[in-house]
């Protein structure tokens, strides 16, 4: 039995208040909608859907459907992986189970949170194999008679990947723990989905860049570990919707998440027209002054001793 999640609705990233609604009776009921970025919706055998109720219920809920069931259609759209990807547009479809009705949406949090942690590991292998492949190039390619490694520049460059490829790792497995104890994993999950959706696509860039060319031969497996990642930043939404993200979890007084916004759903504060937080922190994470600003390596904050220690090892 294979189950996917459609999450994501046109111009919203895991939403709150879903544009797709439900009408409910008797814990049965039909769903309309359009939902895109779908992954093997085709070949799933049932398909989750966070949907608004408007009719025998209030507030949200997940719809449980079946991949045979009436008044579904799906179209096959773009990804940078070549990983089937769906456009589900769904039309009165009939509801096989209800997850979560009055709840306060909890289930579709839920749910969104599991989606994030998701994107979040497969990111965290994504850029842990390419640093494993790009270390071994940089090892044993010679360039004027010695290896790629001692060259300062070359080793400054894979210092950074490996700090991003650490903190991606950290963040993301400390926000799996939560998920796992119940202790609340919403904060975490911002700071890893950040790193993922802001870091690893220049982080994968760099890994191309120290490989030259063999790094663009598509017989060499470093393209699919790149391509995977820039089809999970889409998912997350982008590194402008999570700092938006992070900026308004800072800007919460009570130190607390902002009541109602799950991590991972869409605030619809990207499309306010407002000031963006990275204006005021410099792409700095959760306030204050930028770490990239201030340790000029793009970490967490303070210079990384163990990363410089490698570069001069390396050299």
């Amino acid at each position: 039995t294979l189950l996917t999640a459609a999450v994501r609705e046109p111009s919203q990233v895991m939403p709150v208040v879903p544009g797709t609604t439900a009408r409910l009776a008797d814990r049965s009921g039909t769903v309309s909608g359009v939902k895109i970025g779908v992954p093997r919706g085709a070949a799933a055998d049932w398909i989750l859907v966070p949907a608004r109720i408007i009719a025998g219920g209030t507030g949200t809920a997940v719809m449980v459907v079946a991949r045979s069931a009436s008044g579904l259609s799906w179209q096959r759209t773009h990804s940078a992986s070549g990983q089937p990807e769906y456009t589900l547009r769904l039309d009165a479809a009939p509801v096989s189970h209800v997850l979560g009705a009055g709840t306060a949406g909890r289930v579709v949090t839920d749910l969104y949170q599991l989606a994030s942690a998701g994107a979040c590991c497969l990111a965290d292998g994504a850029v842990a194999g390419a640093l494993s492949l790009t270390t071994q190039h940089v090892a044993s390619r010679e360039q004027f008679g010695r290896p790629l490694a001692t060259f300062q520049a070359a080793a400054e460059k894979i210092a950074d990947v490996y700090i991003t490829s650490r903190t991606l790792h950290l963040a993301t497995l400390s926000a799996c723990w939560r998920l796992d104890t119940d202790r609340g994993a919403a904060a975490d999950l911002d700071v890893a989905a950040y790193w993922l959706a802001d870091r690893a696509p220049s982080a994968l860039q760099t890994c191309h860049h120290l490989h030259g060319g063999i790094g663009m031969d598509v017989s060499y497996p470093l393209h699919r570990y790149s391509s995977l990642i820039k089809d999970l930043v889409r998912f997350v939404g982008g590194a402008d919707h999570r700092l938006d993200r992070l900026g308004a979890r800072a800007c919460d007084q009570s130190g607390r998440p902002e009541e109602g916004v799950p991590s991972g759903a869409s605030t619809g504060r990207e499309s306010l027209g407002g000031s963006s937080p990275r204006a005021s922190t410099g792409r700095g994470g959760l306030g204050g002054s930028s770490p990239r600003a201030s340790t000029g390596r793009g970490g967490l904050g303070g210079s990384s001793p163990r990363a410089s220690t490698e570069a001069r090892d390396v050299s």
